[in-house]
This record gives C-alpha cells, sequence and structure tokens, in this order.
C-alpha cells in the first residue's frame, strides 16, 4: 500500500507514531538524526560543516528537502524540534 501510494496519511501517521519503519533507508534517517543530536549538545547549533561528510551532507539534503516541501511531516517536525 505504502509503494503504490494508495495508503492514506492518517495511516501512514499512525503507523510511524507506532516507530513502524517504511524502508531500510529509514535506519539510516534514525542515525543520521541521531548524530545531528549529539552534533547539537556538543556544539549548540545545527550547522554542520560540509567538512563533516555524512552528517553535513545529509544535513544540507534535510534542509532542501525542508525548503521544497517534500520533507516528511513526522521528520520535518523531530527536526525543528531539536
Amino acid at each position: 500500500l505504502f509503494n503504490n501510494g494508495t495508503l492514506k496519511a492518517d495511516q501512514r501517521d499512525r503507523l510511524v507514531g507506532i516507530g513502524f519503519q517504511f524502508s531500510l533507508q529509514d535506519d539510516g534517517w534514525e542515525d543520521r538524526f541521531s548524530e545531528l543530536q549529539l552534533f547539537k549538545e556538543e556544539h549548540g547549533h545545527c550547522n554542520v560543516p560540509q567538512k563533516t561528510p555524512k552528517l553535513g551532507m545529509w544535513v544540507t539534503k534535510q534542509r532542501s528537502l525542508f525548503k521544497s516541501g517534500t520533507l516528511q511531516t513526522d521528520r520535518r517536525d523531530r527536526l525543528v524540534g531539536i
């Protein structure tokens, strides 16, 4: 249902709310999110330099998705909450 686009938004939100992951890429997102939380704890901000390869690129991608309006709502909320 998720892959072919027939899963309703409220159904998807409920599944995400209980921790359901739709793909293995979600694991990578969670890893980078945790890294960003640690970065903020250490540095007091989320302006990750590009010289921090994986995290810097990930943050740039999330900002791009946010600006284009294509970042998933739950992810947007979590990032804004940092």
